[in-house]
């Protein structure tokens, strides 16, 4: 069995956007994917009488790869590197990367979505502007080319990527953020079909944009199993839920709105809004009807667990409180970025940005309140930060 892995994901009113860059600083007046399957793969075509040996190989390989020590990879946004970590279950406090990926074509990567079935990693470049796509993620090492550079006139400030593998569909998040080439402020997404094959320059299939505008858009998350499409509208401070997202074109208003839940009439980002101050990356479980939110200026997760029929991905609206609240001084969140949540390990990870650090949360679905990572792994040659992650739990 290979798992599939889809990534598709917050100060007052100085409002840190999410570069992972220093200059993205605004002042706000109004302002992770992520989804996990199993399918099988395909097998190599069978040998003329070796039933009995093909029959021995494969349920090798699918013990292997139950028992896959996982490889992680980390985008450093400044530096404009890779950095890969062998073994995941192994990695400690002291862990330093097995091999350094660097490419020419970097400027300013920040999050990244892997597809673990065909090893192939999609990086959203935003300074140039573009997708950078490689493929055999896990032989490279070194300097690097990318496979495929997907470029459109239709990007702008390019943050964030998300894969629908039932559709074979590539979702790009533009930040759009003042100095865009559009001129305009209003943030939007793009979605280019066949994402296994796209390259060069292409003309969108869709493009999504909001009725209040998205302002300053960063993570996203397409549950395909209900066919919504949630989106972190960062520096407006709040989560928009459309449904009918493999159809979603034009401008739309949202269907679900989620707001602070300790807020009481929330218009715009606040003190008061503190808690879902700049919500910025996602994770669903369409099998438990979860959702998994990260907050960047919040330095808070919030997890709605679905707990009898309550508080749950495909219901939340409104001021709804989650589950549980991840928080505090011993978490270490500070400006988190792109998450990631492993059911089966049951294993929470954090791109921590403006630390430089790497946090492990094991046994998460126990977890609630102020704890403490059980593995914090620190990147610094003087200008990382640590914006991007991806998990390959099959090799």
């Amino acid at each position: 069995m290979i798992k599939k892995i889809f990534y598709i994901p917050l100060v007052l009113s100085l409002i840190i956007l999410s570069g992972c860059a220093e200059d993205d600083i605004t002042l706000d007046t109004s302002d992770s994917i992520n989804l996990t399957e199993t399918s099988t793969s395909s097998e190599e075509p069978a040998e003329e009488d070796s039933d009995t040996t093909d029959s021995s190989s494969n349920s090798t390989e699918s013990d292997e790869s139950s028992t896959a020590n996982g490889i992680l990879y980390l985008v450093s946004s400044t530096a404009g590197k890779i950095y890969r970590y062998n073994d995941i279950s192994s990695l400690t406090d002291e862990s330093e990367p097995d091999i350094t990926i660097t490419s020419t074509h970097f400027d300013r990567p920040k999050f990244v979505v892997f597809n673990d079935e065909t090893d192939t990693l999609y990086v959203s470049n935003e300074q140039a502007n573009n997708v950078l796509i490689f493929e055999n993620l896990s032989s490279l090492e070194g300097e690097i080319t990318p496979d495929r550079i997907l470029t459109s006139e239709y990007f702008d400030q390019v943050t964030y990527v998300a894969l629908d593998k039932e559709n074979d569909e590539l979702y790009v998040v533009n930040m759009a953020l003042g100095s865009s080439m559009s001129g305009t402020s209003e943030g939007s997404i793009v979605v280019f079909e066949n994402a296994s094959t796209v390259n060069g320059e292409v003309i969108p299939n869709r493009t999504i944009t909001s009725d209040p505008e998205f302002f300053s858009p960063h993570g996203i998350a397409i549950d395909t199993k209900s066919n919504t499409l949630y989106v972190a509208d960062t520096n407006n401070c709040k989560v928009k839920i459309f449904d009918k997202a493999s159809t979603l074109n034009g401008k739309h208003s949202p269907d679900r709105v989620l707001h602070n839940p300790k807020a009481s009439n929330l218009t715009e980002c606040s003190e008061d809004d503190k808690l879902m101050s700049q919500p910025i990356d996602f994770q669903i479980l369409p099998e438990t009807d979860t959702l998994i939110l990260g907050t960047r200026d919040g330095n808070s997760m919030f997890i709605y667990d679905c707990e009898n029929g309550d508080d749950c991905a495909s219901t939340i609206d409104g001021f709804t409180p989650p589950t549980r609240e991840i928080s505090g001084d011993n978490t270490t969140l500070y400006n988190a970025h792109q998450i990631y949540y492993h059911q089966e390990r049951d294993e929470f990870y954090v791109a921590n940005l403006f630390d430089k650090t790497f946090l492990i949360f094991r046994d998460f679905s126990k977890l609630d309140g102020d704890v403490s990572p059980d593995v914090t792994i620190t990147v610094d040659d003087g200008e990382e930060r640590i914006c991007g992650v991806a998990v390959d739990l099959t090799r």
